[in-house]
């Protein structure tokens, strides 16, 4: 399990911060390509473990 916490202290990005409970997406902070033209919602997760990231990564598919 990874908290919110650590997931900070360690630089961790991505699905495994969103699935440690951080709403925080690369693309959206430092945009590039296409990106500033999107919107789309940051799917997270609180659980900090495999099937959140898991879940995470089902629920941007879903999306696309």
């Amino acid at each position: 399990m990874l908290s919110k916490e650590n997931a900070l202290a360690y630089g961790v990005t991505g699905p495994c911060l969103r699935a440690s409970g951080v709403a925080l997406d690369e693309r959206r902070r430092d945009p590039y390509s296409l990106y500033p033209q999107l919107d789309f919602d940051i799917p997270v997760q609180n659980d900090g473990d495999v099937y959140s990231r898991y879940r995470c990564a089902c629920k941007r598919w879903k999306r696309a």
